[in-house]
């Protein structure tokens, strides 16, 4: 997990300029979010999707954006999750979420 953190440290300036920039390329949501078709793009450009792979074909990516942009939900969340929640979209990537996928 270490490891992890610290390559998305050491990348964070061309992450976050990639998030930017496929959001701007998003015309169903605004600058600050990334919907799934921004998402496919990022992966394709990137060439990440593998068709003769077990675990990162077009398919488990998409379960992945899935899965990230899951909110928390239930009486015990704090107020500050809940105004993540009220701004978060349910069909978008903020970027916490991209690094979260990535």
């Amino acid at each position: 997990m270490a490891s992890t953190r610290d390559a998305l440290r050491q990348h964070c300036d061309v992450l976050y300029a990639a998030f930017r920039y496929y959001c701007a390329l998003d015309q169903t949501h605004d600058g600050y979010h990334m919907g799934l078709n921004a998402y496919t793009m990022f992966l394709n450009d990137c060439r990440i999707p593998d068709k003769d792979s077990a675990r990162c074909r077009q398919k488990d990516l998409d379960k992945l954006f899935i899965i990230t942009n899951v909110e928390d939900r239930g009486p015990d969340i704090s107020p500050d999750q809940r105004l993540t929640n009220a701004l978060n979209s349910d069909h978008a990537l903020m970027r916490f979420e991209f690094l979260q996928v990535l």
